[in-house]
């Protein structure tokens, strides 16, 4: 439910979406670029006379071809975004304007007017950071109705109204902090019918619907006590029930019907003790809820003992909702065959896979646009299509062709089989890759060797140029990167006859084809350029032997995608200039010999902007750390008047997590940890670095963390579950008690009720002395180990021969208990009831005892049962995030000299 209303959220608080730009382009439901067959909108650029900066773009329904909205907007460079200004207006499917929103110079919207269709009232309101501030609200969203009261930013009233039946409605109440604490489903009557809280924005007791929007019907109706689910049933849109699925503990049963009440199977499943595996048996089905018609099957999914033995996946709309494919699967998840057949049920082909399970060996596989053939494991024959049907690439018998789209040939390539990979090895000519009809890849061989490779983008519905590589002897011998627009931004050569993979030299260029100036890595001297991630320059920099001579660094707008403002021009023997989105200088630094000497720097990269005060060329007083678009703060550094750090102020969502005090650039002295409401939690002193005496606190999104050292050794560990203000310990989970640093004992209770489930000694990371394991509050299984080996005792693990490097082998619905009692071994294996499957027992008469296979590898602890998220080696919960994160930060804002790109070291 949460989903529901936060995507209603984001769509009224920013209902432009990034629209993407050329003379027309087509669009899919997300907005994304698509072909004209797949689209649900088409969009037009056009010019506007008088106005060289801005264009007018008109978005059109790809089906009716009305239009849906019309507004004037700049394009990002290099992209396809356009960042709107002024008035946008929105058109109903008669062509007449329902809403229009006001956007200011930086893409913001200030305002919206919305018309209610029933009776053309017209709401206004007031936006404030891209969200709905103080006013009203309408909106025709998907077929229905949608009306919004705020004031001051807070959602007095939010309703989803039934366009046919103003009384058929859902009505969402939020809290003071703008979180959803209750919904009330309103019948065509106007009565009352279902009603549901919430605790922290999800479902807690009470029933919440899901709506099919389309035709306004409840698509499901779920109960929940307390935070927990009981049960769900799903409708089909003629009313009749769909599925019922009830959970009782940790037991969850459905039941499914077809349209007329017959049912149709049963499923089951049961949810591990690790408390997020599940062991499934039964009949599956998944409808298809979020496509065109809810009604459809989407898939069935048959379970036999966790096995997915046999799976059906469907065509859904326009086609007949018929079984596509069957994959037939072994009890152990192997796929053994596949079956294809025509929307009218017809079987298509088969195809047979080899023992491993996962190795086609014969018959044919169609998959999307293709189709590939094959005969004792080898490839005999691979089709891959345009979404025309035309051929996009035949191979067989060691050849690859390629073709364009109106089947003329672009290249071919030849290839052999690599049978220890399974791959194929190119050995001459051009390979072709596409995406989406375009092409995404060229590549180019010569003796089974890479010559050149050549990447694409998609940009404006056509195959873009991005960058080119060449090679020599498979090395890289020159990297050429493309603008958008085609032309060259730079040129790195390499050597080689080397293996670097850094160039020895760059040459750049501006979209325009003027060079801005060569690199030379080896003399580190000339004009080096950086782009961001979408080709824009962000920084040009002449060094001289090493040394910055100059630079002109640019900054993104804020929220405005992918445009650039100057933001510093640094002359670094004489002085640099600082400044903000608009253009106005902010400030002027002094600088002497290439460092700041007086005055405030504010230095900016791709996330962080900092904001340092230098006198005589030492840094002095606050030095703010904040995220570049917003006014975040991430931690402000205090130095002194010789420039030496003192204090560090960490911060999340600008409220103060700790303050550290620093000596000689090392954590020394107090460091204090604050919660959320800014009370102190605890005080750890450090010395040199090192957590020395006090308790280390740390509150994440689910644990309470404390760690208590003295004479800087590790005393204590306690984990606990939070309560509901989530800045205080509810149930202690995990305790440690340290002997050193490698040895402890640790105490696992569980999260719900605290009673304890697991008690052992950890030393060097392995099991060591006593391990005790409880049921109900009582030992069930005692043991004693050394090293991780049993010496004595019994003890439960998930299996003899878990790997924690293969666990998504291991079947989750066995465990083995293993004895040693004197020598003598008693093996067992029970299945998730505590059924016992298996048993074996063993006497030891002599020889090594480390000969034993069955003591051979150690117990580890991630190997224990039944798996806890605790039975770790080393729990990361202990880790001191927030000082080392600030760190970072000081580390690299009091990094004032410039690193220096270098030549890599070469092997010639």
């Amino acid at each position: 439910m949460i989903k529901k209303i936060f995507s209603l959220a984001i769509l009224f608080s920013t209902p432009m979406f990034s629209q993407v730009a050329r003379d027309t382009i087509w669009v899919d439901s997300y907005d994304y670029i698509s072909t004209k067959k797949d689209a649900e909108s088409f969009k037009l650029a056009k010019p506007i006379k008088g106005n060289s900066n801005l264009q007018s773009i008109e978005v059109y329904n790809a089906k009716t071809r009305l239009i849906e909205s019309k507004g004037n907007g700049v394009f990002q460079d290099g992209s396809a975004t356009v960042l709107y200004q002024g008035d946008v207006k929105y058109y109903n499917k008669n062509g007449k304007v329902n809403a229009t929103y006001t956007y200011d110079e930086n893409n913001m919207i200030t305002n919206s007017e919305s018309i209610d269709p029933r009776n053309g009232k017209v709401y206004k309101c007031a936006y404030s950071d891209n969200n709905l501030y103080n006013g009203e609200a309408f909106y025709d969203w998907k077929g229905v109705y949608v009306y919004m009261l705020v004031e001051d930013g807070h959602y007095k009233e939010y309703l989803v109204i039934n366009p046919k039946n103003d009384k058929n409605r859902v009505v969402y109440t939020f809290d003071e902090n703008n979180i959803l604490s209750a919904e009330s489903y309103y019948d065509e009557s106007g009565k009352v019918v279902h009603t549901g809280t919430y605790s922290e924005g999800q479902n807690y007791n009470g029933e919440f619907t899901l709506l099919n929007y389309d035709e306004f019907g409840i698509l499901s109706i779920s109960k929940y006590a307390d935070g927990v689910s009981l049960n769900t049933t799903s409708y089909y849109k003629n009313g009749k029930v769909k599925s019922t699925s009830v959970v009782k503990g940790n037991l969850t049963s459905e039941v499914y019907f077809d349209k007329n009440g017959k049912q149709l199977g049963t499923y089951s499943s049961k949810l591990e003790d690790d408390g997020y595996s599940t062991y499934q048996n039964g009949t599956l089905y998944y409808f298809n809820a979020y496509g065109t018609d809810p009604d459809e099957i989407y898939a069935i999914y048959h379970y036999k003992d966790n096995a997915a033995i046999k799976v059906e996946d469907f065509y859904v709309a326009p086609e007949k909702n018929t079984v596509k494919m069957i994959t037939y699967n072994s009890e152990e998840n192997l796929t053994l065959k596949k079956e294809y057949f025509t929307p009218d049920g017809k079987l298509k082909g088969q195809l047979v896979y080899d023992a491993d399970g996962y190795t086609p060996k014969d018959g044919t596989d169609y998959a999307d646009n293709m189709t590939t053939t094959y005969k004792n494991g080898k490839l005999v024959e691979r089709v891959e299509n345009y979404s025309n049907g035309k051929v996009f690439e035949s191979t067989k018998n060691g050849l690859s062709v390629f073709y364009d789209m109106k089947g003329k040939e672009m290249g071919r390539v030849t290839f052999r089989d690599e049978p220890m990979y399974g791959t194929e090895v190119y050995i001459s000519g051009t390979r072709y890759t596409i995406q989406n009809d375009l092409i995404s890849d060229v590549s180019k061989y010569e003796k089974e060797a890479l010559t050149y490779q050549g990447s694409y983008d998609n940009k404006e519905g056509k195959s873009v140029l991005s960058s080119e590589t060449f090679y020599q002897n498979s090395n890289i011998t020159k990297v050429v990167e493309y603008y958008s627009n085609g032309k060259k931004a730079s040129i790195a050569i390499y050597s080689p006859s080397s293996y670097s993979y850094s160039p020895v030299k760059s040459t750049f260029f501006d979209n325009t084809g003027k060079e801005l100036g060569s690199y030379d890595y080896v003399t580190q001297t000339g004009t080096l350029v950086e782009f961001s991630y979408d080709k824009q320059i962000i920084s040009n920099i002449k060094y001289s032997n090493g040394n910055a001579i100059s630079k002109k660094g640019y900054a993104q707008n804020q929220n405005s995608g992918s445009k650039y403002y100057l933001q510093s021009d640094i002359d670094y023997n004489k002085q640099g200039k600082f400044y903000n989105e608009k253009g106005e200088l902010i400030s002027t630094v002094s600088y002497k010999d290439g460092a700041p000497y007086t005055g405030t720097t504010y230095d900016s990269d791709s996330y962080y902007i900092t904001e340092a005060t230098y006198n005589k060329g030492v840094k002095i007083g606050k030095e703010t750390v904040k995220y570049l678009h917003s006014d975040e703060i991430v931690n402000i550094n205090h130095y002194d008047n010789e420039g030496e750090l003192t204090k560090v102020e960490t911060y999340t969502n600008n409220t103060l997590e700790s303050v550290a005090e620093y000596h000689e650039g090392l954590q020394h002295g107090t460091t204090t940890y604050y919660n959320s409401e800014g009370e102190v939690l605890s005080t750890l002193i450090y010395n040199g670095g090192v957590p020395y005496e006090g308790t280390l606190t740390t509150i994440d999104y689910s644990h309470y963390t404390t760690v208590d050292y003295k004479d800087g050794v590790i005393t204590s560990k306690k984990i606990s579950t939070l309560d509901d203000s989530a800045t205080a310990p509810l149930t202690l989970v995990l305790e440690e008690v340290y002997q050193n640093e490698t040895t402890f004992k640790r105490t696992i209770n569980d999260a719900e009720t605290g009673k304890t489930i697991f008690k052992y000694g950890v030393k060097d990371n392995d099991l060591d002395g006593q391990y005790q394991y409880y049921e109900n509050g009582k030992v069930k299984y005692q043991a004693t180990l050394k090293e991780g080996i049993l010496t004595d005792g019994t003890i439960a693990i998930n299996d003899l021969n878990y790997s924690s490097y293969n666990y998504y082998s291991d079947n989750s619905s066995k465990y083995t208990v293993l004895t040693n009692k004197k020598g003598n071994f008693t093996v067992k294996v029970f299945d998730e009831n505590n059924k016992e499957l298996f048993k074996m027992e063993a006497k030891v008469k002599k020889g090594d005892s480390s000969l034993n296979p069955l003591t051979s590898n150690k117990i580890t602890l991630d190997n224990l049962f039944p798996s806890n998220e605790f039975n770790v080696a080393s729990y990361y919960g202990a880790y001191d995030y927030a000082v080392e994160a600030a760190a970072t930060a000081v580390d690299a804002a009091a990094d004032a000299a410039m690193a220096v790109p270098a030549a890599e070291a070469y092997y010639e």
